[in-house]
């Protein structure tokens, strides 16, 4: 098996000048714990994980992200849960 049979389709990929802030409110939307970031000729330049987040930003922030990245989906939501 490869990789390329398991690796996400559409991944979610952050911006190296991206606000802490639209980076925690991505990984909120996609829930992901971490997350590629890419520059423009979009190569890999490192990746973001919530522990990264959680030296960075604000308790509040952090508490709200782990919330938000733990909840399960809804199935009509493309999530896999209910």
């Amino acid at each position: 098996m490869c990789a390329r049979d398991c690796m996400s389709s559409d991944p979610m990929t952050l911006s190296p000048d991206m606000s802490i802030e639209e980076a925690a409110k991505q990984m909120e939307r996609r829930q992901v714990r971490r997350a590629p970031v890419v520059n423009k000729q979009g190569r890999l330049c490192g990746i973001i994980a919530q522990a990264d987040l959680a030296r960075c930003a604000d308790h509040d922030k952090v508490a709200e992200l782990v919330h938000d990245v733990s909840m399960p989906q809804h199935e009509g939501a493309g999530g896999m849960y209910h």
